[in-house]
């Protein structure tokens, strides 16, 4: 391996070679390998020491007479234990070893996991309700997430080919007025790090994960402008981008910088805070409540919406929300629609009514 290449999580440089490590269950084990060790040989080593550790099989060995929940304790004793999402994680992967249980991992088919899926749609909350496209979405990631890790990225992922179940959200604009997110903000906990990051989100349209990465250096606040990383998701721009920052988010920076949000944190937890927030200001109101299936990643959207409305030009927004096509627009800025559709016939009469008379 060669010294320039990026490493892997539980592999950094030590002196003139490098250094595997990993932590299970609280125990830290390392060891160091001579420059020029091939990548591969040092992952061996990690899932070997795990497999000692824990007890359960080195990823990549076959699970032939495994049972599901053995393969579940093996993926959840390799993850970090600072991770932010650890809690959820796990919650999930309990889910499905409910449903699983003792069956053959290779065994588990994806009309199986399409199966489980369907039922909880119907009952699959903790309340017995059903669960929403998204949580539904988060489950299925995290299975496809367990497979990944135990068989390796080119494994075969049965997961995959289970559809996502977002094709009826699609066409759903997800746009909240302005002063309608002032108005969450207003009655959550004031100065926190939650309300600092959901108005970064609404006033720049980052992504979560591009937030997560931002670093001090990365806002340049004499030229307002922010330098953001490298999007991995989908078809997601490949080069660091340099965007234009508009005045509230130069003000929304600075209340996240004072308040040091940042590095990773919580998605779910941002989501539950909100939805707290938006179920104590619907029983303030007595009219036009706020819809109860707000999510933070619908601040991007709105920052899309209120750009596409005040401008016209569709090539500069594509830049602004970081997508490599502008096939990707319409999901973001569909509420947005309408009203410049009126405002072309308007400023279309009003030029057909300033002719001369023939």
């Amino acid at each position: 391996m060669k010294a320039s290449q990026k490493l892997p999580t539980g592999i950094r440089i030590r002196g003139d070679g490098f250094q595997a490590y990993i932590r299970v269950n609280g125990e830290l084990s390392s060891k160091n390998f001579p420059a020029g060790t091939p990548l591969t040989v040092m992952k061996d080593w990690r899932e070997r020491t795990r497999a000692e550790q824990t007890g359960h099989l080195p990823i990549g060995t076959p699970a032939e007479g495994v049972p599901f929940r053995v393969d579940a304790a093996t993926y959840l004793a390799g993850l970090d234990p600072k991770m932010p999402s650890l809690v959820d994680q796990t919650r999930h992967v309990e889910q499905w070893v409910e449903a699983f249980g003792d069956r053959l991992r290779h065994s588990i088919t994806a009309p199986d996991i399409a199966a489980v899926l369907n039922r909880w749609a119907v009952n699959g909350g903790f309340d017995g309700r059903p669960l929403a496209n998204a949580s539904l979405n988060r489950r299925r990631t995290v299975l496809m997430s367990l497979y990944a890790a135990l068989d390796g990225r080119g494994g075969a992922n049965v997961v995959r080919s289970v559809k996502t179940r977002y094709e009826a959200a699609k066409l759903e604009f997800r746009y909240l007025p302005i002063d309608e997110w002032e108005a969450i903000f207003a009655v959550m906990r004031p100065h926190s790090k939650t309300v600092a990051r959901l108005r970064v989100i609404l006033w720049t349209g980052l992504p979560h994960k591009q937030l997560t990465q931002l670093e001090p250096d990365d806002i340049d606040w004499r030229n307002k402008e922010l330098r953001v990383r490298p999007r991995r998701k989908g078809r997601g721009q490949a080069a660091y981008h340099t965007l234009p920052l508009l005045d509230p988010a130069i003000e929304a920076l600075t209340a996240f910088a004072r308040l040091g949000a940042w590095g990773h944190f919580s998605h779910s937890s941002m989501h539950t805070a909100l939805r707290r927030a938006v179920a104590t200001l619907n029983k303030r109101r007595t009219a036009s409540p706020v819809r109860t299936d707000l999510r933070p990643y619908d601040a991007r959207h709105s920052f899309g919406t209120m750009m596409a409305r005040l401008h016209k030009d569709d090539r500069a927004l594509q830049k602004l929300m970081l997508h490599s096509t502008p096939a990707m627009l319409p999901r973001y800025t569909g509420a947005a629609t309408d009203p410049r559709a009126k405002e072309m016939v308007s400023a279309v009469n009003a030029q057909l009514s300033s002719r001369p008379s023939v």
